[in-house]
């Protein structure tokens, strides 16, 4: 499907950038990520792009169809469920993704690797999952 808002196109094609980013680190051992700072750089900058990237859409999309407003991160998303573009367990793991993403802008001097590292093996499938829905809503 082509999306017609430029903006929302180049939002996309950043997720999908950063998704593939975090997918080439996923097969690295607990012990490895852990001891390369490197690693674990590209790795949180990688997962703070996309889910801010999922913000930018979703306040895009907002705005481009004159949804309700939302005042925070966590209100964007509520707003995507109350217009059934996202169904309630999405809308669960995205509350926790923007806490998740906080952390790492807000507490980067206190953040757990070990938590960063389950993400990376737990969580690459919601970025995809969140394009298929925005996509869906679109067409």
């Amino acid at each position: 499907m082509v999306i017609e808002n430029t903006k929302l196109r180049e939002l996309l094609e950043i997720l999908d950038t950063e998704t593939s980013y975090l997918k080439q680190k996923q097969s690295i051992s607990l012990e490895d990520y852990l001891s390369n700072w490197e690693i674990q750089h590209i790795v949180e900058r990688a997962f703070e792009q996309a889910i801010q990237a999922c913000i930018d859409i979703s306040a895009r999309l907002i705005s481009i169809k004159k949804l309700p407003t939302a005042d925070d991160y966590h209100g964007i998303f509520d707003v995507l469920f109350q217009q059934n573009i996202i169904p309630s367990e999405f809308l669960k793991r995205m509350h926790q993704m923007i806490g998740f993403r906080n952390a790492l802008v807000h507490e980067y001097h206190h953040i757990k690797h070990e938590e960063v590292y389950r993400h990376l093996q737990e969580n690459l499938n919601l970025f995809p999952e969140f394009a298929a829905y925005i996509t869906k809503f679109l067409s």
